[in-house]
């Protein structure tokens, strides 16, 4: 009883922690890192500031989403409480895998790295419908670098495909997709992504994380353009998709392997 009432603790703090790290993410992405570092929170339509009880994650977003602003009369933007979920989703997952997790000390602090990283370009991406490509060639440099001193040290890898030839051919794979569809839904941008995704999960656990990266925008995809009513020249950010097709197989390292035995393999 007492074990169930801290794992749910953990979780709670988890999402929490997760969600005020996307909610300063927030900041960062729309005013830049030093000014996110000294001005206080503010309103975006009027400028003034807020208060302690308007900047809860989640609860605020969610409020002020449906409710006018008190300040200026306007409602946020749904992003805010988008990413602020998917921070909070994160922050759980991270929670969950580190529970059962027999990961040394120097492979937890890779691992928390890489998924803040890569959490900050799925946000990036969500704002701003580009990825920031310095920070996205520093994930995947800084990965290779640990993986040589630690492989293997985040997932166990059900193939015996090296990873690195796994992430030039999942590379060259949308590289191909970008010159056939002229750049359409596409970016160069996410073959540093997914180039990093099959380097750090190897060939089939990518392979899984990209068809739920896939499947996931899809429906999502269809979802937006039923309630807008526009079903062509619709844009939805790809990032926040690999991010969390990735952040499931990072987080329950088995899920791959029983997706396959499902399928036969």
């Amino acid at each position: 009883m007492l074990a169930n009432m801290l794992l749910a603790l953990y979780l709670v703090t988890g999402f929490w922690v997760g969600s005020v790290i996307s909610s300063y993410f927030n900041v960062v992405i729309a005013r830049g890192f030093i000014k996110s570092l000294w001005q206080s929170s503010y309103c975006d339509s009027c400028g003034n500031p807020l208060k302690s009880w308007q900047l809860i994650p989640v609860i605020s977003s969610t409020y002020y989403l449906f409710v006018k602003s008190p300040c200026c009369g306007k409602k946020t933007t749904i992003n805010y409480l988008i990413t602020e979920i998917l921070g909070g989703i994160t922050g759980l997952l991270i929670v969950l895998r580190l529970e059962t997790s027999t990961l040394s000390l120097p492979s937890i602090i890779l691992l928390i790295l890489a998924i803040t990283l890569f959490l900050y370009l799925a946000i990036e991406d969500i704002w701003k419908y580009e990825i920031n490509i310095t920070l996205a060639v520093s994930l995947i440099v800084g990965f290779f670098l640990w993986a040589n001193i630690l492989p293997h040290s985040i997932v166990e890898v059900f193939s015996s495909t090296p990873q690195l030839l796994a992430a030039i051919i999942y590379g060259l794979i949308v590289l191909l997709l970008i010159i056939f569809s002229k750049g359409k839904g596409l970016g160069v941008g996410d073959i540093y992504l997914v180039f990093f995704m099959g380097l750090s999960l190897g060939l089939r656990n990518a392979l899984i994380a990209l068809q739920i990266s896939i499947y996931t925008s899809a429906l999502v995809g269809i979802m937006v353009a039923i309630f807008k009513k526009k079903y062509k020249g619709l844009i939805i950010p790809l990032v926040p998709f690999l991010f969390l097709g990735w952040l499931v197989v990072i987080s329950f390292p088995l899920f791959p392997a029983a997706v396959l035995h499902l399928l036969g393999f």
